[in-house]
């Protein structure tokens, strides 16, 4: 059967011990634990748009942000407000740290910065975000007090796509084989898995609709959370097929993800490379179950 499914959208979640507070109301607009909140959320958003797009003329994605000046420059927008402090960081080649830094005042502008960073995710960094720490009360002030979130490009839900020539189908388990379509419109499927457990496997299956160019497959790769197995791509002459099986493993640090399987060919003719490459990016997304 063929389902149509909304893309949806990945936010990194980062487990961390919340500090016991006493319940309080909640953050005034001009707080520090507002700021920061907000500022974690354009950074996000910014790192995270900057991750979608593509390099022209391929299907890969910009390296990640290194720097408060990588990142901006295209969007005409910082993070608001003045009591906060933020850096941007390349980790490798996927993912950037984001650090936020306030001067605290008061015991209350500690229990504001608590509060904003725990609903943005930000687990507690010592001063110079180079290592973790724990939430703990200063015992006085002004004082310092840093934060900290990775932000990873590969779980941006990127839009499937595929060059001209590739046939394109999806099959999971007992279900007819659903042509696998380029753009934002769907994820090509949902796999879902028990935590700790591998899901049922997708079969990717991909037909040379070229006129006389052979095509061998020249590299393939998935996402964090995904994996690839059985896999029967070698040579495809025109109109021949040929099938891999993907399969989602839930965990505590991707318990729900989007991902992406990654197919490159190297066109051929008459069995000596023509220079060419086809390539194909599928979406999917990975969905923990009880």
């Amino acid at each position: 059967m063929n389902r149509r499914l909304r893309t949806t959208v990945a936010v990194l979640a980062v487990a961390f011990a919340a500090p016991c507070l006493a319940a309080e109301p909640m953050l005034s607009a001009t707080s520090v634990g507002a700021e920061v909140a907000r500022a974690a959320k354009d950074v996000k958003n910014a790192f995270y748009r900057r991750a979608a797009v593509f390099s022209p003329g391929t299907y890969d994605q910009l390296p990640a942000a290194a720097s408060a000046a990588d990142l901006f420059p295209a969007y005409g927008f910082m993070p608001r407000g003045h009591k906060v402090s933020w850096g941007l960081s390349a980790v490798d080649e996927d993912q950037s740290k984001l650090c936020l830094t306030a001067t605290l005042n008061s015991t209350q502008d500690w229990i504001d910065f608590v509060r904003g960073a725990q609903g943005a995710h930000l687990t507690p960094a010592d001063g110079g975000c180079t290592g973790a720490a724990q939430w703990v009360a200063p015992a006085a002030y002004p004082v310092g007090a840093s934060a900290i979130v990775p932000l990873d490009r590969r779980l941006v839900p990127t839009p499937t796509a595929m060059d001209a020539g590739l046939e394109v189908t999806g099959t999971l388990q007992d279900e007819e084989p659903a042509a696998v379509l380029p753009g934002h419109a769907q994820v090509a499927a949902v796999l879902q898995a028990r935590a700790g457990q591998l899901s049922a496997p997708w079969t990717l299956t991909v037909t040379n609709r070229l006129p006389m160019q052979s095509l061998a497959i020249a590299g393939a790769a998935a996402t964090p959370g995904f994996s690839l197995g059985d896999s029967s791509c070698a040579v495809l002459l025109p109109g021949e097929s040929c099938s891999v099986a993907v399969r989602f493993q839930s965990s505590a640090q991707l318990p729900s993800t989007p991902g992406r399987v990654r197919l490159e060919f190297r066109q051929e003719l008459e069995g000596l490379p023509t220079g060419g490459m086809s390539a194909l990016s599928v979406t999917l997304y990975g969905e923990q179950v009880r």
